[in-house]
């Protein structure tokens, strides 16, 4: 019989303490310093290093390794297996939060298993610029294709692969993020108000505008009105995203009168588009807005 070595006779603690660990996903160093520490404690010997600490954690599956591609970089990390997706990639870069469509699954607003997900970091503070709007200006600007973030990575593990859209939003402090704990595990992502908002602005980043009726759909609920049109104001936005919010609002069939009439008092100086580049489309004349056909 095969003697037994240093590790597997600690092997029953030592996953004992991954799982209990408050985190769910570890970076080389998290795991060279787990090691420094605990290393007398397991009776690990000195020639035991971080690497043979690493490869023996693996292929006992007491951690996992996956990688995350992204502007050209290759991020190793590791984790407790099972650990969801969207807690692993959370955990790439710090001060980031989910948001769009990963907020949207987040907050159980859809059905569908998604491969791609997004995470947010907001810009500093801009100079005020030009908010002057025309009818013309908003007819060019949106019967062109959206403009696609061109920071994508991929997300790898084992034989799946996934991609995650690095946007960058408006400064808004930080408005509606949270920490929502997912698994055990508290990562940052938009509240439901702020959700709804982001996907009614960018609908390509939430499956498109069937997507955002479902999700407005069921967030009816549980939204508060008054708090989304907060939001709204903060971000100050030079198009009248107001008439999106309220043609979802009256199309889900699931809101109030008093809810609608919040919105509706707004003005309505231009016809807007609820997406980009519609070939077939109709109008609504309510909220004086272009949608897609049969929505």
């Amino acid at each position: 019989m095969a003697r037994k070595t240093k590790f597997q006779g600690a092997k029953r603690r030592i996953n004992a303490f991954f799982k209990d660990h408050k985190n769910k996903v570890f970076s080389r160093g998290d795991i060279e310093e787990v090691l420094y520490f605990s290393r007398e404690k397991w009776k690990l010997p000195i020639s035991f290093t971080t690497s043979k600490f690493i490869d023996a954690l693996v292929k006992e599956n007491i951690l996992e390794e996956y990688y995350v591609l992204f502007d050209d970089d290759k991020y190793t990390k590791w984790c407790i297996p099972d650990t969801p997706v969207l807690i692993r990639v959370s955990k790439v870069r710090k001060n980031q939060y989910f948001s769009h469509y990963s907020a949207v699954v987040a907050h159980g607003l859809t059905q569908q298993l998604p491969k791609s997900y997004y995470i947010n970091q907001q810009l500093t503070p801009k100079k005020q610029i030009d908010r002057s709007l025309t009818q013309n200006a908003i007819d060019q600007a949106f019967s062109r294709p959206f403009r696609e973030t061109s920071r994508i990575g991929g997300y790898l593990e084992n034989t799946s692969y996934g991609r995650f859209h690095y946007l960058q939003s408006k400064f808004s402090e930080d408005a509606g993020v949270i920490k929502m704990p997912l698994n055990g595990v508290e990562v940052n992502v938009t509240n439901l108000e702020r959700t709804l908002l982001d996907i009614t602005v960018s609908p390509e980043n939430a499956g498109g505008v069937f997507q955002v009726l479902e999700a407005y759909s069921k967030a009816a609920s549980q939204v508060s009105i008054n708090k989304l049109m907060a939001y709204l104001k903060k971000l100050d936005y030079i198009y009248p995203h107001h008439q999106r919010i309220g043609f979802y609002m009256e199309r889900s069939g699931q809101y109030t009168k008093a809810q609608l009439s919040r919105v509706q008092k707004l003005n309505r100086e231009f016809k807007f588009y609820l997406t980009h580049n519609m070939k077939e489309k109709e109008y609504s004349d309510i909220w004086k807005i272009y949608h897609p056909k049969g929505l």
